[in-house]
């Protein structure tokens, strides 16, 4: 018995002596699971891309050829609106409103005071990601908007009998089918920018004061989100 004791001893020595000697040895006589390197771990994020929908809110110029004279300028605007991408789709919801009011003279020496102004509210639009995978990518769509246009003018014109006074306003408000192109910056990253171009064409009337249909209009934007 006392022979058995000493051996169990002797031996649980040698194990104790084992393991300080090389600590990666388990009790199983395996080597515990490795830790992710760095590289491994970074290689995983990189794997994992962020929600791609978000916030934005963008620069805008809209511009008609509908507009009261070829000496008026492009409407100045803000749109706000939000993103909801999956995979290659995305759905874009937003409103704009767009506004300018200028004094020129035309060629002949008549005055004009102008003013343009373009709305929507809201705006629904499918896009489709060209290269969906990348940092960047082409996109294109087409939507369906609830907008407003206004162009007001007044003329002053001198005339042989006189000074002559003359008043414009033409509206639309009602549904406007449009197309876009653009391209989409930082899709992997947190805050994402695009720039775009789109023709809106006045269609379906609630209310209509040309008698003829409204030409189509033409918007540059630059746009930041996040």
């Amino acid at each position: 018995m006392k022979l058995i004791l000493t051996s169990i001893a002797t031996s649980v020595v040698i194990l104790c002596a084992s393991l300080q000697a090389d600590p990666s040895l388990s009790l199983e006589g395996t080597k515990p699971y490795p830790n992710p390197t760095p590289k491994k771990v970074k290689e995983l994020s990189a794997s994992l891309s962020p929600n791609p929908s978000f916030w934005y809110l963008k620069m805008l110029a809209s511009d008609s050829t509908s507009r009261v004279s070829s000496g008026s300028l492009p409407a100045p605007g803000l749109s706000i609106g939000y993103r909801i991408a999956s995979n290659a789709n995305a759905l874009d919801i937003s409103v704009s409103y767009a506004k300018s009011e200028q004094e020129f003279a035309e060629s002949d020496g008549t005055s004009v005071e102008a003013s343009t102004e373009v709305s929507t509210f809201p705006k629904l639009s499918y896009l489709r990601y060209l290269t969906p995978t990348k940092e960047q990518s082409w996109y294109m769509g087409a939507g369906l908007a609830f907008g407003n246009v206004r162009i007001k003018s007044d003329r002053t014109s001198e005339e042989l009998e006189g000074f002559v006074h003359e008043h414009t306003t033409a509206q639309f408000t009602g549904f406007m089918p449009n197309a876009t192109l653009g391209m989409e910056f930082g899709r992997s990253s947190k805050w994402k920018g695009f720039a775009e171009a789109e023709i809106s064409q006045p269609l379906l009337p609630a209310v209509s004061t040309a008698e003829t249909l409204w030409s189509p209009i033409v918007q540059l934007s630059l746009g930041a989100g996040f």
